[in-house]
């Protein structure tokens, strides 16, 4: 049976930083909660499957993510507008945050979780170095160059 107190822990841990992901790309702050409580269902299912599992804060954004592409997906199917209509400002803001989405896959994993934790949760270098286990002087520099070869990468846009 999975510790239930574990999955709250991270509920109380990341949840609000979950949700402020999410609305960084719905813009709706009601998605962005349902995308963040199915984040942390499928948390708890894996909890069951594996108990003993190290997991990585970094996982949440990886389902919380996916997630994020498959409504997408669904209303772009459905043939529903993703959730904002052409022509307006937001709708250049949902597309300058799919290209850098698209930018930022190309890049290493370490580097788009460096990136993704510096920028979009701002966090500070310290803070990032505890969650990935290496010292600050090693995320400045793993900072540094995945902002090289994102702009390497964005200038091919």
């Amino acid at each position: 049976m999975a510790d239930v107190s574990k999955v709250d822990v991270w509920v109380k841990a990341w949840g609000d930083k979950l949700v402020k992901f999410a609305a960084l790309y719905t813009n709706d702050s009601d998605l962005a909660q349902d995308i963040a409580q199915e984040t942390f269902i499928e948390l708890y299912r894996l909890t069951l499957q594996r108990p003993t599992l190290d997991i990585h804060p970094g996982w949440l954004y990886r389902v919380a993510r996916n997630k994020i592409r498959d409504y997408a997906r669904r209303k772009m199917l459905s043939g529903h507008a993703v959730g904002l209509s052409e022509g307006t400002a937001a709708s250049d803001d949902w597309t300058i945050r799919v290209l850098v989405q698209d930018a930022l896959v190309r890049l290493p994993r370490i580097d788009q979780e460096c990136l993704w934790l510096f920028y979009y949760l701002d966090l500070p270098v310290d803070e990032i170095s505890i969650l990935l286990g290496i010292p600050p002087a090693s995320v400045r520099g793993r900072l540094y160059r995945a902002r090289r070869r994102f702009k390497a990468i964005w200038g091919d846009h």
